[in-house]
């Protein structure tokens, strides 16, 4: 199942110490548990979040590798994890009542 979850920092991060810190989370995080679980982990910074917010999927048949993320990333983060298959419930949903 593909998650998506959305991140905002506790605090203030400059941008290249964030992708720094994301860099050695992905290449050092590759051989832990986490990875293990997830068939795919990618991270994205949308364009307007001035740093302070990244985008991150990820694709698992493991519901705890949710809190594996948590736990990884909770000390700088706040994260709102959503399984995407009822995002998309959602949207169908709206778009049959607004018949759009």
């Amino acid at each position: 199942m593909m998650y998506l979850s959305i991140c905002n920092t506790k605090k203030k991060i400059p941008h290249m110490a964030k992708i720094e810190d994301l860099e050695e989370w992905e290449n050092v995080s590759k051989d832990d548990l986490l990875h293990k679980k997830c068939r795919m982990i990618k991270c994205y910074e949308p364009m307007d979040s001035c740093h302070q917010k990244l985008i991150i999927m990820i694709d698992t048949n493991e519901p705890d590798a949710i809190n594996l993320l948590a736990k990884d990333l909770g000390n700088d983060w706040i994260l709102e994890t959503y399984p995407l298959h009822e995002i998309h419930e959602l949207l169908e949903e709206d778009h049959a009542i607004v018949a759009g």
